[in-house]
């Protein structure tokens, strides 16, 4: 076996190896302000990579439960819309992180309990918008209101450790 060939095998098995898991399991929002694959991009480049990073949008529910009951799953991060799914998934809540989840306007913000079992590190809100997470869980991790909804992203998936 030659050099090129070794170095082929070796980058072969790595990568099946790596494919295998565990995976963090990205969950975009809405696609109004930017596209899934622009919010996958925001959350690999601040993401420490560790681990392979499977992502999806909030709309593949029924996708994503498939994909973390036969793969081996790390964490899951769930942003802005994307959080509401927290209590849907059939996942440990204390592996599930929420970075600005939309909490309604002032009128109805805070009534349903979505993020009660969801412990509050782990938890990035805005505490100055509703729209950014504002009352959703007292304790939670403050991200910076004049950054943007998007660069909270990028800021909060930094200070996750996996």
């Amino acid at each position: 076996m030659n050099l090129k060939e070794s170095i082929r095998k070796v980058l072969r098995e790595e990568s099946e190896e790596q494919s295998k898991g565990p995976y963090v399991i990205f969950v975009s929002g809405i696609e109004s302000a930017m596209s899934h694959k622009g919010q996958t991009s925001l959350f690999e480049q601040s993401y420490n990579g560790n681990y392979p990073t499977k992502s999806f949008n909030f709309k593949n529910k029924s996708a994503i439960q498939s994909f973390i009951d036969n793969n081996s799953v790390k964490a899951i991060v769930l942003f802005s819309a994307a959080c509401k799914l927290a209590n849907q998934l059939s996942y440990p809540s204390n592996k599930i992180y929420c970075i600005e989840p939309w909490n309604g306007d002032s009128s109805d913000a805070g009534r349903a309990p979505i993020y009660n079992n969801i412990p509050a590190q782990n938890m990035y809100i805005d505490y100055e918008s509703f729209s950014r997470g504002k009352g959703t869980k007292k304790g939670a991790n403050k991200t910076n209101h004049k950054d943007g909804h998007f660069k909270a992203l990028t800021t909060s998936v930094s200070q996750i450790s996996f």
